[in-house]
């Protein structure tokens, strides 16, 4: 006669789906300790492996120089400092600008500038933010700007191309800066060093159409305020200071309210075909 005895399974050389097996199989009610064993065990196990695949993902993942974004910012800085620079040439350059023109403010440019080379994300996320903000304005203003009677068009062209195209020239170039530089703070470095610090990402599309709502609302007042009845008055006062045949445009119109009544400032383009100019007028308007 023998006894046979049973051996205890080793179940620490099990794995995760051996240790759900068992439990399985196992009667908790017989083997009460031998079931509290294998749970243990497998919470261990199904806790390691969760560790694993953690660290696997992370040694996949790619990892994010946090300085990586500092020569994308850099450069940038260094086109802005340069553009501001151009700007203030041709400023000085050509003296009086362009009136009707738009103009670019090229110590903000610098400025700008400046702030980026100290490499902080918040100043790119911000300017950024802010470029796609004015663009949309930068390029409604240029656009009227040009939009200029046909006729206007073809005696600038024929007396001074060359002012005309450094004028658009002038009006063209910031807008391509501004672009370019909303366009470089949007680089993928920059991203995942702003994800590297835990940063959440900024929707540009805000900016854009707020930008863009505005712009349109900002161009329809003045439409409507240079071919107003003001605008029209003024072009009146114009024609009778000046003596000849002669087409009028009002392309700025100031005003001011007060206890008197309303005073304006307008400056009016006057062309033939033989030149262009323009005259100022001013005229107060009593208070009703």
């Amino acid at each position: 006669m023998s006894t046979e005895f049973a051996q205890e399974p080793d179940f620490s050389k099990y794995d995760a789906a051996q240790l759900r097996q068992v439990l399985g199989r196992l009667d908790r009610e017989r083997f009460p300790e031998r079931a509290a064993a294998v749970e243990a065990l497998l919470v261990e196990r199904e806790r390691a492996g969760a560790i694993n695949a953690d660290n696997a993902a992370a040694a996949r993942a790619p990892k994010a120089d946090p300085a990586g974004h500092v020569p994308v910012m850099r450069r940038v800085a260094l086109v802005l400092v340069a553009a501001g620079l151009l700007q203030l040439a041709y400023g000085i350059w050509q003296v009086p600008a362009q009136a009707g023109a738009f103009s670019f403010n090229f110590g903000a440019t610098i400025v700008l500038g400046l702030l980026l080379l100290t490499g902080s994300l918040r100043v790119a996320v911000v300017m950024r933010w802010l470029g796609w903000l004015t663009l949309p304005g930068m390029v409604a203003a240029a656009l009227a700007a040009y939009a200029i009677p046909p006729d206007l068009l073809e005696v600038e062209l024929r007396l001074a191309p060359w002012q005309f195209a450094g004028g658009v020239l002038i009006t063209v170039f910031p807008i391509a800066v501004a672009a370019w530089v909303v366009c470089q703070l949007g680089s993928p470095r920059i991203a995942a060093a702003r994800a590297f610090e835990g940063r959440r990402a900024w929707d540009m599309r805000i900016p854009l159409a707020v930008g863009v709502v505005g712009s349109i609302l900002i161009q329809v007042w003045l439409f409507k305020a240079l071919n107003g009845p003001d605008a029209q008055y003024a072009e009146q006062l114009a024609a009778a200071q000046v003596a000849g045949d002669y087409n009028y445009r009002v392309v700025q119109l100031n005003f001011m309210s007060g206890p008197s009544g309303t005073r304006y400032h307008a400056t009016v383009q006057v062309w033939n075909r033989d030149g262009v100019g323009y005259t100022t007028v001013n005229w107060q308007a009593p208070k009703e």
